[in-house]
């Protein structure tokens, strides 16, 4: 059952009027042939369900699902973000990430590489030594040698800031 309120046909005012939209809005809707018409008059339940349907569309308040204000302050914000990705990179607080990965990469390997051999450097030296202590004094000296080289590394590239870089040039003892 129709309300008794709704007519099927409106002229373009009264369709601007029941839209709440600019009868100017509404001759370009005409003009563009989106719609339906019968001579002058539009189908009101046509008209409504394409409207309605349309992203963006004006709704019945008169509100738009996107608007120009909502618009303008998500592209305000997206130049902020932009704008702060620009003062970070140029700060030095932001870097590419390929080359960053690269190099990691690369000091990583250096790193693995220093372990693989550590055993071949030290070998000669362990087995001169027949205290436990002063062994386990030598590995520990070598694996720290070996991981501050790797936070050195990646200090002097940016990947690491310097508070996070030990300052002290012995491994704590065990």
């Amino acid at each position: 059952m129709k309300p008794e309120n709704e007519t099927p046909w409106m002229t373009a005012s009264q369709y601007s009027r029941h839209r709440c939209v600019s009868r100017q809005y509404v001759a370009r809707l005409i003009k563009s042939g989106v719609l339906p018409m019968r001579g002058n008059l539009i189908d009101v339940v046509g008209a409504d369900r394409f409207l309605d349907d349309r992203p963006g569309a004006a709704s019945a308040n008169g509100q738009t699902a996107a608007s120009y204000g909502h618009a303008r302050t998500i592209e305000m914000v997206f130049r902020a973000k932009l704008a702060r990705l620009d003062y970070n990179q140029k700060t030095g607080m932001l870097m590419e990430a390929e080359p960053a990965r690269s190099e990691a990469f690369r000091r990583v390997r250096e790193m693995r590489d220093s372990f693989l051999t550590a055993p071949d450097r030290l070998s000669s030296v362990i087995a001169a030594e027949s205290n436990r202590t002063k062994i386990a004094s030598l590995l520990r000296d070598e694996f720290w040698r070996i991981l501050s080289d790797l936070a050195d590394g990646l200090a002097q590239v940016g990947l690491l800031s310097e508070h996070e870089v030990p300052n002290d040039s012995r491994p704590p003892a065990a």
